[in-house]
């Protein structure tokens, strides 16, 4: 790639494989689907919580100390949650011949995703190209 390469590869890049090992595709991507559910989670938590302090406050059942102490609880609930991921395991998930197809199928499921594009009916259908 030349010196500078691998520079401009990591910053332009979304993801950046360092090793030859492909066998790790799979973990990341349940870690990513892992990742996005928890992210969800404490959003629609943190939110959650704050619409009820808003509607406790204006009938005067809250304070001011009250709802800063509850978005600060709000917000250790989310770190606490978020510590799950640290329990994802790389042996958790079973590699092998059915984790490499379903690798291939969640590559291609990516690509169109990445790519905004929706895939044409026999675009792909290699019967189109027999003589």
């Amino acid at each position: 790639m030349g010196s500078t390469g691998p520079g401009i590869t990591l910053e332009t890049a979304g993801v950046v494989l360092m090793g030859d090992d492909l066998c790790r595709l799979p973990y990341l991507f349940c870690l990513a689907r892992t990742t996005k559910g928890i992210i969800r989670q404490n959003i629609g938590f943190s939110l959650g919580v704050k619409a009820l302090a808003l509607s406790l406050v204006f009938p005067g059942w809250l304070t001011l100390v009250m709802v800063i102490q509850a978005d600060d609880g709000a917000a250790l609930v989310a770190i606490a949650n978020a510590l799950r991921l640290l329990g994802v395991r790389a042996s958790h998930i079973q590699l092998g011949a059915t984790a490499h197809a379903g690798l291939a199928q969640q590559g291609m499921k990516m690509r169109l995703h990445f790519r905004g594009k929706k895939k044409r009916p026999g675009s792909t259908d290699p019967a189109r190209f027999a003589t």
